[in-house]
């Protein structure tokens, strides 16, 4: 079973759980649900974000001039790399700044006894920043990276649906976790009532704004406005458009 340990995130002073298929957060506003919650998204959604690099390492070849691309500038050169880099900038846009947190502040996921992430700070010795973001990953997490570095190859096609399939089976199996993963902000009442005007106000929004954004709010948004397509027709033309890609007689989907 999974397991989540806080030390002096936000209001949280120290929380260790284990996370059952089913959870019910009860408590006074500010008291650190939301941190909670945020937390697990944070390290449950890691394995997609692996499978992200790893297609962008994939399609990110070096210019016949020599020059860095933007993967190996951004993220490292191999996929162990990139993940530390990307989960130190994801950690920022899901809690904010780390400068004004304390220097005990941690949190770590235990997916199995031997494959878990951990998040702390560092004191910063070179720049002039006082808490610097530290990623500490399992030894059987960096084995799998490192044994999957430049695991994708490019076909006119692009990357082959049946690895990324396997990719994905083999991360599955690592994290023990096979569920895709929603964080639904509050206020999401707000957010449906101004649905039709969602994909306008998201389009028009520059760069800076959407990192300002809440990760986990910038990403519900971004999943309503993929699947909104799909309910263009009711639910009668959802049901027809998924009968269509299943086995499965029209009345049962």
């Amino acid at each position: 079973m999974h397991r989540l340990i806080i030390n002096k995130l936000g209001p949280i002073e120290r929380c260790e759980l284990e996370c059952s298929p089913f959870m019910t957060l009860t408590g006074f506003q500010a008291s650190g649900k939301s941190t909670i919650a945020k937390a697990i998204y944070y390290f449950r959604t890691i394995k997609e974000d692996i499978v992200n690099l790893a297609k962008t390492q994939a399609f990110d070849t070096v210019p016949a001039n020599g020059l860095e691309t933007e993967y190996a500038v951004v993220h490292g050169m191999n996929l162990r790399k990139g993940l530390e880099n990307y989960l130190k900038e994801k950690f920022l846009r899901t809690f904010g700044s780390s400068w004004a947190m304390s220097n005990e502040m941690f949190m770590e996921y235990y997916f199995t006894d031997t494959c878990s992430v951990k998040v702390s700070l560092k004191e910063e010795t070179r720049f002039n920043t006082p808490n610097y973001i530290w990623i500490t990953l399992s030894g059987e997490l960096i084995n799998f990276l490192y044994a999957n570095n430049q695991c994708f190859s490019i076909t006119p096609l692009g990357i082959s649906e049946e690895d990324l399939r396997k990719f994905r089976a083999e991360l599955q199996n690592l994290f023990a976790d096979n569920y895709s993963v929603v964080y639904i902000p509050a206020g999401r009442s707000m957010i449906t009532l101004l649905s039709q005007q969602l994909g306008y106000i998201y389009a028009t929004m520059d760069d800076i704004q959407k990192r300002a954004l809440d990760n986990c709010t910038k990403d519900y948004l971004e999943r309503i406005l993929r699947i909104k397509p799909e309910f263009s027709e009711g639910l009668g033309g959802l049901a027809a458009y998924n009968a269509a890609k299943t086995v499965l007689p029209f009345k049962v989907v």
